[in-house]
């Protein structure tokens, strides 16, 4: 009984330890940018199967790194008319154990069409990707043109399990929409002229509806077609970019 109990913990140890050796060897492939995955790791890990529709599995970007899991972005191209590339968002816990996956970014356009996916904030408990939609008349008879611009929020657990998606979309009205999926710098805010600070500011509570009990603000939004005053507390409906922004120009405003 004793000489099989050691024969399986040496069984064991044997395949955990080509499980990891397999797994460096994947990480180590994503030391570069858009590198051709052999397809036993490519089956592996991400549970590839070759379509003549894609080109091979390639590498991306390691996107979160955590003492939990690390999060792995690979790219395909598709085979189809205009631009068509796509890429998918996976965790592993240490040990190369797949854990989740989910859509990532895009890229897609045709004539009439554009879509597109990108990340624009990442933490070990949140992603947050923009998402573009544009459509067209691209035969130049009108000058039809509909954009819509949707923020989706992709909450992460310790262990590194994919878990809802929340989603906001930015009315592109506004005159300042990039204050709600851009995170500024000091430096993207010094670039800005000081006394537009406090608008832009102020333009990301209007987006929620806020009630302004300033007149000054009060008349300045009420001329904006988008501005629909609705709550006098808004807060918690800001997004983390949001948040973020208003503490960063409010600490310039100070200055």
């Amino acid at each position: 009984m004793k000489k099989l109990s050691i024969l399986l913990f040496i069984l064991v140890s044997s395949i955990s330890s080509g499980q990891q050796n397999d797994f460096d060897e994947l990480l180590d492939l994503f030391e570069e940018h858009k590198k051709s995955i052999p397809q036993e790791l490519a089956s592996k890990y991400f549970n590839f199967k070759p379509d003549k529709r894609f080109g091979d599995l390639l590498t991306d970007k390691v996107v979160l790194k955590t003492d939990n899991f690390i999060a792995l972005s690979t790219h395909l191209d598709c085979f189809a008319g205009g631009m068509c590339q796509s890429s998918t968002l996976t965790t592993f816990d240490l040990n190369g154990n797949r854990i989740s996956e989910t859509a990532f970014e895009s890229e897609m356009a045709d004539c009439s069409f554009q879509s597109s996916r990108e990340l624009i904030f990442k933490s070990e408990d949140l992603i947050v990707i923009k998402n573009i939609e544009i459509e067209e008349d691209c035969s130049g008879e009108t000058d039809f043109r509909k954009e819509e611009l949707i923020l989706e929020f992709k909450s992460l657990d310790s262990i590194g399990n994919f878990g809802y998606s929340k989603y906001q979309k930015i009315d592109l009205r506004r005159d300042h929409p990039y204050s709600s999926f851009k995170l500024f710098s000091k430096k993207d805010l010094q670039l800005m002229k000081k006394e537009n600070l406090p608008i832009i500011r102020n333009e990301i509570f209007a987006a929620y509806g806020y009630e302004f009990k300033s007149k000054k603000w009060q008349d300045f939004f009420s001329k904006k077609v988008w501005y629909k005053p609705i709550s006098n507390d808004v807060t918690d409906k800001l997004s983390i970019i949001e948040k973020r922004n208003v503490e960063l120009i409010t600490e310039l405003e100070k200055k």
